[in-house]
């Protein structure tokens, strides 16, 4: 429905609101005018689009700043909250209508721009506009018959819908900016606004970072020295964030993960791996985005899916917990998931209470004010009736007719003034003038009324039919407002009806059952009705009619069984729109693997719901139980998941694209040492590039033999002093000291490769060997680690000469390298806290494919 027609603004909830598309492309620019960047575009030969790299990785970059929008989201919807009671009754009625308004045609115009063209359709669209018109008073301008083709003829009735939606959003903006000034003056607003300012400029600052690291991947790319064995950094921005801020690069394990949830209508899926391998990033990257693009079969998956996006949620085990709450966490997690943004009705809130006037309910009220209304007015027909039944009104008393006069004239202005400046609150039962600081009206009444009143009685008016027109008139006075409110009534009302007269979208639907279901979880409803109805006589004759209405909340406690049915029927409903992928984090960080097995047990119930997908982090036992579930028994890993998928450790492919993210200027020569020296896990990749670039020299520059003996010998003085440290707990035992004596002989600040290798047959020689069966002493194993470490420098350094390493590095890369690969000595560091002989059976097979030791 695009035709020439120009676009219309969508819906906005005020000035907090944030708009993450646009906080992505301010991103860009800014990313764009940066002077290092600038000066590399022009620098580089071929340089690379980086607008599109950029926006081809857009849902990876969300996902890095999702948690902080979220924050701040919450902080401007509580603000956007104050706003509407800033507004009073009045305004917050017509700022919940034109959100409700928004949210319900914007659903209508998004279903009917997919619909065949008809006159049925055309008619039934005209139809909903025209009393959204009505109630917003707004009226969209049109210009011209309506076209003939019926084609055209939704077209420019959807153009009409998009224009209204966009007029109701500038009375919202203008309304919630009215109500500014007074919010401003509570405590809690200027807090919650100072508040989400820093938030804002927060997620903007993670943005642009998210997009700068994006662009420096782009350009190290486009480097055409890529094994020079020194390096130039140009920016340092990337190495000015945390360690654990998250660096997302698609890795197999994620297109795999991928692939699982598109073969299937549900699961529960492990996630496997060593801790700092980037499991929680994983999850996380799937519950907060659409997910790996970019697939063959993307097409084809979302038309299986109806197009549902992606809704989810990640919760962290707890280390110690009960079964119920736990659940009851999630489910409310869940539900504040859903309402997400929604500002209408705050969960934690009162229910609105029923629109009632003078103590009656709406209905009742607008009844009675009709009967009123409607006899006041019968009342001044029928002494109308009398007067024109007397003859001449005029009648010797001048004065007389001349008080009646003026009497007439103060009653009809006060029911004018009335009917233009007072509005009626029906919530509340109360009055309020529209215009405060027009006097003159009630003087002038006043003046009216007390001169009428002292010309009829000195005229002996009384005694002529002008007492029947002066009632006349006050029963028109009392008539008149009555059938006003009695239309303020029915105007309330209709917009009570309003969601049967205007389909809601499901979305909102969907999140009035979320803030149902979030009540339920802490509180039940209970409603009392009491009436009574008593006739007196005798002494006190009447009609006595009473009523009473109370409502109480108190807290429930539901059986863990019930929870897990409430969750599962809500989910079921949510699945009904969304692909609801929900994510369990840390569980591998509980203590033991019997309260690993006792999580499960307890919250394997509420899998298996279609559309619902568990990602729950595991350990890498866990991952090889599962493995083993050929086996004749059968554990709980195996009972709980479809299956687990295992995140391996980095490759020197993908740990080239986290490092080319933090600054510019790389080489694969020092990609490839920090590499080595993180054994492929992400977060110490980080710390390796931050201490590689902190051994830069003149120029900002680096060079490789210089910075890779730096780095060794600092792990080597810092693993000495760990060890060290470990023996002094018991300094009386024989091998400690022993140990503590070979230790002081080491001088790691001035190690070289050779020295290393020496210190390493040495401490290989001294370690003594334990029988089989035997517990190996701490003072061995300790050695062990040092021995380990230090054949694993010696060989990092020797492979990373600067007047060899080109070519080796070339070699290495090359498929079928096998042991040459850099994966094997990364490995080897891995291995060295776990089990010294499997590093230095790696380090061995590595130098030996090298022919180091030769």
């Amino acid at each position: 429905m695009s035709g020439q027609l120009d676009p219309m603004p969508r819906p906005t909830k005020g000035p907090f609101s944030q708009d993450l598309d646009d906080l992505f492309v301010e991103a860009i620019a800014a990313v764009r005018s940066r002077r290092e960047i600038r000066e590399e575009l022009e620098t580089l030969q071929d340089p690379p689009d980086l607008h599109a790299v950029i926006v081809a990785n857009r849902e990876m970059l969300f996902s890095s700043v999702r948690e902080q929008f979220d924050r701040t989201e919450m902080v401007g919807n509580r603000l956007h909250e104050l706003l509407v009671e800033a507004a009073g009754p009045v305004g917050a009625e017509e700022l919940t209508g034109l959100v409700e308004g928004v949210m319900a045609l914007r659903s209508v115009v998004d279903d009917f721009s997919l619909v065949e063209p008809s006159a049925e359709r055309i008619h039934e669209l005209r139809q909903i506009r025209l009393r959204m018109e009505r109630r917003t008073n707004v009226v969209v301008p049109r210009s011209g018959d309506f076209p003939y083709d019926p084609a055209e003829a939704l077209r420019a009735e959807l153009y009409d819908c998009e224009y209204l939606l966009a007029e109701m959003v500038l009375r919202e903006a203008d309304l919630l900016a009215a109500a500014r000034p007074r919010a401003r003056e509570a405590l809690e607003f200027r807090a919650l606004e100072t508040d989400w300012e820093v938030q804002r400029k927060d997620t903007v600052q993670a943005l642009e970072a998210a997009v700068f690291s994006c662009a420096l991947t782009a350009l190290n790319t486009a480097v055409t020295e890529e094994t020079a064995p020194r390096m130039r950094v140009k920016s340092f921005d990337g190495l000015r964030q945390s360690v654990t801020t998250e660096r997302i690069v698609l890795t197999d394990a994620y297109e795999r993960l991928e692939r699982m949830i598109r073969e299937r209508s549900d699961g529960s899926f492990g996630i496997a791996g060593p801790r700092g391998v980037g499991k929680s990033t994983l999850v996380r990257f799937f519950a907060t985005t659409r997910g790996v693009r970019g697939l063959p079969d993307d097409e084809e998956h979302e038309r299986s899916t109806g197009n549902r996006p992606r809704l989810g949620v990640v919760v962290s085990a707890p280390v110690a917990y009960q079964p119920r709450d736990f659940v009851l966490h999630l489910y409310a997690e869940l539900c504040k998931r859903v309402i997400g943004g929604d500002t209408i009705a705050r969960p934690e809130s009162e229910p609105e209470p029923e629109p009632r006037f003078a103590g009656m309910s709406l209905r009742w009220a607008h009844a009675w004010l009709m009967v009123l209304g409607g006899g006041a007015l019968a009342v001044t027909a029928g002494l109308l009736v009398l007067v024109g039944l007397h003859g001449p009104l005029w009648v010797a008393h001048p004065f007389a007719d001349a008080g009646t006069l003026l009497l007439v004239v103060a009653m009809f202005t006060t029911t004018m003034q009335f009917v233009r400046n007072v509005k009626v609150n029906f919530a509340r039962g109360t009055f309020r003038a529209r215009r405060k600081d027009r006097v003159w009206p009630a003087v002038v009444v006043t003046a009216l009324v007390v001169d009428g009143l002292i010309m009829v009685t000195a005229g002996n008016g009384w005694q002529s039919p002008t007492w029947q027109l002066v009632g006349a008139v006050a029963g028109a006075l009392i008539g008149i407002p009555a059938f006003v409110l009695a239309d303020g009534a029915r105007d309330l009302l209709s917009r009570m009806d309003f969601p049967d007269e205007l389909p809601f979208s499901e979305e909102l639907q969907l999140r009035e059952l979320a803030v149902e279901r979030l009540r339920g979880i802490r509180y039940q409803q209970s409603f009392a009705h009491e009436r009574s109805v008593a006739v007196k006589a005798g002494g006190a004759i009447g009609f006595d009619v009473g009523g009473k209405r109370g409502e109480t909340r108190q807290e429930i406690a539901k059986t863990y069984p019930e929870l897990v049915g409430d969750l599962r029927a809500f989910l079921a409903a949510v699945a009904q729109q969304h692909v609801v992928v929900i994510g369990v984090d840390e569980l591998d960080k509980l203590r033991s693997y019997q309260d690993v097995e006792n999580f499960l047990n307890d919250i394997k119930s509420v899998f298996g719901v279609t559309g619902c997908f568990f990602l729950v982090s595991v350990s890498e036992d866990a991952a090889a139980g599962f493995e083993r579930r050929g086996a004749p028994f059968r554990d709980v890993f195996d009972s709980a998941f479809d299956d687990v998928l295992s995140v391996r450790l980095l490759d020197m492919r993908c740990s080239r694209k986290i490092v080319y993210g933090l600054l510019l200027g790389w080489t694969k020569p020092f990609v490839g040492l920090c590499y080595v020296l993180s054994g492929g896990l992400a977060r110490d990749l980080r710390r390796s590039a931050r201490e590689l670039v902190s051994h830069r020299g003149t120029g900002d520059e680096i060079e490789l033999g210089t910075a890779a003996l730096a780095m060794c010998r600092r792990e080597a003085e810092a693993r000495a002093d760990a060890i060290r440290h470990e023996l002094m707990r018991d300094p009386f035992d024989a091998l400690n000291i022993d140990l503590l004596t070979k230790v002081a002989d080491l001088t790691p600040a001035e190690a070289t490769a050779p020295s290393l290798l020496k210190w390493h047959d040495e401490l290989t020689s001294w370690a003594p060997t334990a029988a089989p069966g035997e517990l190996i002493p701490a003072a061995a194993r300790l050695g062990s680690e040092l021995a380990a470490f230090l054949l694993f420098a010696a060989t990092v350094l020797e492979f990373f000469d600067p007047a060899e390493v080109g070519e080796r590095i070339r070699e290495a890369e090359k498929p079928g390298s096998g042991a040459k690969c850099l994966s094997t000595l990364a490995t080897a560091r891995r291995s060295l806290a776990l089990s010294p002989g499997i590093s230095i059976a790696h380090t061995r097979l590595f130098r030996t494919a090298w022919t180091m030791d030769s």
